[in-house]
C-alpha cells in the first residue's frame, strides 16, 4: 500500500502537486537505468514520483513533513530532510547519486527564496555564473534541473513547468542544458488533481553525444508522437501529432456550396426584412431600403458580370 499525502491546501500554496499513478509508470518506464542504487530528490513528497522505479536507497527533501512522514513510510530505507531544496543543497557534491529525479515546485520566484537559499545559490560554482552582479532575478525552475543534473553522475529526468521551453528570460540556461538534453516530451491530460496544466518531461544525459529525441504524449487520448531532433535553446519545440488529412468528396462539396448559398440568400432577406422595418418607424430620416437593395444588385453584378 502507497501512502499518499492529502493536504491540498498546503500543497497548492507550495505549488507542490501530487503525481497521477499514470506519470508515476510512465517515468519509471523511461528510466536509463536498470540498477540504481542511490537516487536523490530535492522535492520528494511522498515520493510518488519514485513508485515505480527499483533503488536500493533514497535521499530526499521536502519542505512539507507530513509528507516526508508518509515518504518514510513508502520508503524506509531513506535519508529525507525537512526543509528547502536551496538551503540544502550545499551539503551534495557533484556526481554523487547514481539517479536525480524531480517534479519540483514551479515557477518559484528566486526573490521570495530565505537569505540562506540565495546565499548558497550565489555561493554555487554552477549556478552564480547566471546572475551578473551577484543581482538574482527570475525563477527557480532551471536552478532545481542544474544542479540536481549536476549532483547526478549521469542522468537525471525532471518533470518540469512547460513555459522552461520557450520563456525568453530562461534562453540562458536552456543555452547550457541544451547539448545535454538526450529526451523532451510534451505530456498532455496527466490527470493532476489540483490543476489541469501540461507538464514537461525532461531526460538529461551529461554524456550526451547525440541528437534529442522529442516527443508528444496524450494521457487521455494515448495519442503518441514522436521524432529525433537537434534541440534549439531559442525554443525547445516539441513535436506535434500527426494529423490526418480530411478528405471531401465530390458530393460533400456540391451539399456544403448549397447549405451555404441557402444560408446568404436567408440571410439577405432576414437583413432587407429588417431594414423595412426600422425605415417604416424612422421614416424619412432612415436611409431609403430601396438603396440597400439596389447596392446588393450592383455588387452583384460587378462580381458576376452578364456576357
Amino acid at each position: 500500500m502507497f501512502v499518499e499525502t492529502s493536504l491540498k491546501k498546503q500543497q497548492q500554496k507550495n505549488q507542490e502537486h501530487i503525481t497521477p499513478t499514470e506519470l508515476r509508470r510512465f517515468v519509471a518506464d523511461r528510466c536509463p537505468l536498470e540498477e540504481i542504487k542511490t537516487i536523490f530528490d530535492g522535492s520528494v513528497g511522498s515520493g510518488q514520483l519514485l513508485q515505480f522505479i527499483d533503488f536500493e536507497h533514497l535521499t530526499g527533501i521536502d519542505v512539507n513533513k507530513d509528507s516526508l512522514d508518509c515518504c518514510k513510510t513508502n520508503f524506509p530505507n531513506s535519508i529525507l530532510i525537512n526543509n528547502s531544496f536551496f538551503a540544502e543543497m550545499d551539503r551534495f557534491s557533484e556526481n554523487q547519486f547514481d539517479f536525480c529525479i524531480s517534479n519540483y515546485p514551479f515557477s518559484l520566484k528566486i526573490n521570495e527564496l530565505s537569505e540562506i537559499e540565495k546565499s548558497n545559490i550565489l555561493n554555487d560554482e554552477v549556478l552564480n555564473k547566471f546572475f551578473k552582479n551577484n543581482k538574482l532575478t527570475g525563477v527557480c525552475d532551471f536552478l532545481f534541473i542544474i544542479k540536481m543534473m549536476q549532483m547526478s553522475k549521469r542522468y537525471s529526468m525532471f518533470i518540469a513547468f512547460p513555459g522552461t521551453g520557450y520563456r525568453r528570460q530562461e534562453f540562458k540556461y536552456r543555452e547550457y542544458l541544451t547539448p545535454f538534453v538526450k529526451e523532451i516530451g510534451l505530456l498532455e491530460n496527466c490527470n493532476f488533481e489540483t490543476t489541469s496544466i501540461s507538464v514537461l518531461y525532461i531526460l538529461i544525459d551529461k554524456q550526451n553525444t547525440g541528437g534529442t529525441l522529442s516527443f508528444r504524449k496524450d494521457f487521455k487520448s494515448g495519442e503518441y508522437a514522436e521524432e529525433k531532433i537537434k534541440l534549439d535553446a531559442d525554443n525547445w519545440e516539441i513535436t506535434q501529432f500527426p494529423r490526418e488529412e480530411i478528405k471531401i468528396t465530390r458530393d460533400e462539396v456540391i451539399k456544403l456550396e448549397s447549405v451555404a448559398r441557402k444560408e446568404i440568400l436567408k440571410r439577405i432577406e432576414q437583413q432587407v426584412k429588417f431594414s423595412q422595418c426600422i425605415e417604416e418607424i424612422e421614416g424619412t430620416d432612415f436611409p431609403p431600403v430601396q438603396d440597400f437593395k439596389k447596392s446588393i444588385i450592383e455588387l452583384l453584378e460587378s462580381i458576376i458580370p452578364d456576357n
